[in-house]
């Protein structure tokens, strides 16, 4: 008969220690709400830097002072030397405003627009007349037919659109004198026929407002 130190020594062989024991009783566990998902993180998109121009890098090399330049006056033979004045001379400069007021046009604002044609003429009474410091100049279709080689028809026709747009205008009081001088036309400056357009808004939006007023004094 066996002791009980070996009944004890028996059940002991008999326990698996890699199994998990079986309580009696044992209380279940109470059901509970599974945690909330956390909220999704928002992914960025990295904004991809600007590619920057190498031009701008460098522009500023480039920069010169026009109006120092032309006081330069360049000799047009071998026998002279190039010599700088005291002040610029033989020069044009060209408006910048020219592009939006004739060119391009600016919007809400009805201005008379030139086309390719037109412009290549302008270029010439400008540079006749505001080239050397002047708003008039004298042209001929003789003059601009050699220039710009083209025919008296075709002159004729965007010189006509030109006075039409009032970009020039023949001066009635200087026409042609005898045979070696032009007729005189005055050639509008491109910022302030766009300060006139705006004037003249002004005084029409300010004359519809006297009419307003008035109307409502009639009426009441």
């Amino acid at each position: 008969m066996a002791t009980k130190s070996q009944r004890m020594q028996e059940l002991l062989a008999q326990i698996d220690p890699s199994k998990p024991t079986h309580m009696r009783g044992s209380m279940p566990e109470p059901a509970t709400d599974r945690p909330p998902e956390p909220p999704a993180r928002e992914v960025r998109e990295q904004e991809e830097p600007k590619e920057i121009d190498p031009f701008e890098l460098v522009k500023e090399q480039y920069r010169v002072n026009v109006m120092d330049m032309l006081k330069w006056s360049i000799a047009s033979d071998l026998e002279h030397e190039n010599v700088k004045n005291d002040r610029a001379g033989a020069y044009l400069l060209f408006d910048n405003y020219y592009e939006r007021v004739m060119v391009t046009g600016i919007k809400k604002l009805d201005l008379q627009l030139q086309n390719g044609d037109e412009q290549a003429l302008f270029f010439w009474f400008y540079r006749k007349s505001y080239g050397f410091g002047y708003s008039v100049c004298p042209m001929g279709q003789r003059e601009l037919m050699k220039k710009l080689k083209w025919s008296k028809e075709r002159v004729k026709n965007h010189l006509d659109s030109l006075i039409e747009k009032s970009h020039i205008t023949p001066l009635k009081e200087f026409p042609p004198f005898r045979n070696y001088r032009a007729q005189i036309y005055h050639v509008v400056f491109p910022r302030l026929l766009l300060e006139q357009k705006i004037e003249q808004l002004r005084d029409e939006k300010l004359r519809d407002r006297m009419r307003a007023d008035v109307a409502k004094m009639f009426r009441g």
